[in-house]
């Protein structure tokens, strides 16, 4: 099995199992009528649930690679896991390295958490980290293409833009990398299909996935 077939077998596999949750676990119409569900039901639910944010992270890989190429060759990784979300190979390019973020704010803003968890992604983009592919301090970290993944989404690219002036004036201006928010997906592909991305700052790309 390909790793294209990899990633949308795990797609299909979870969306499977969610109807089959829905359908046959708990009894939808039932849960309808009565408008609650037993523990177990409520058990079984966050078991079919726990790999929804590796799931989404997979679509947006799906979503970026589509645009690149049109062909899938991609390493992903897990959102668990000490590598980068995202590895992408080519004869032709630079190897993309991406994290893949499906954060959404609330009322405009993202929260300290959330906050704290793009800064560190943003901080192994720039600083690099033990992925099996592009280790750091390695010619291939340095030689890569960096890039952040977000949802397209209006709220989301405020949001990240107010994080992103805000960190400038704090640990940021002390890098040397610098982050350039990429607003129309087409000007990023195209430029790496042309070979003109650097691997000296971080590209924020935006996608939405349809599938």
């Amino acid at each position: 099995m390909g790793k294209a077939q990899t990633i949308d077998y795990k797609i299909c596999e979870f969306e499977r199992g969610f109807k089959k949750y829905l359908i046959e676990d708990i009894n939808l119409v039932k849960f309808i009528k009565q408008g609650r569900l037993t523990f177990d039901e409520k058990l079984l639910f966050k078991h079919i649930a726990s790999n929804i944010h590796n799931i989404i992270t997979l679509s947006m890989t799906n979503a970026l690679v589509d645009l690149l190429e049109g062909r899938h060759t991609p390493y992903p990784g897990n959102a668990n896991s000490n590598g980068y979300d995202l590895v992408y190979p080519s004869q032709n390019h630079p190897t993309i390295i991406a994290e893949i973020k499906s954060t959404e704010p609330t009322n405009g803003k993202f929260y300290e958490q959330q906050s704290k968890e793009l800064r560190e992604d943003l901080k192994n983009l720039m600083e690099g980290k033990q992925d099996p592919y592009v280790p750091k301090d390695s010619n291939a970290f340095t030689d890569a293409i960096k890039v952040m993944i977000l949802l397209d989404k209006e709220d989301v690219k405020t949001a990240y833009k107010q994080l992103v002036d805000k960190s400038r004036s704090k640990w940021l201006q002390t890098n040397r990398m610098n982050i350039e928010i990429v607003n129309d997906i087409t000007n990023f592909t195209g430029r790496y299909n042309g070979n003109q991305l650097m691997p000296d700052r971080i590209y924020v790309v935006f996608v939405m996935p349809t599938r």
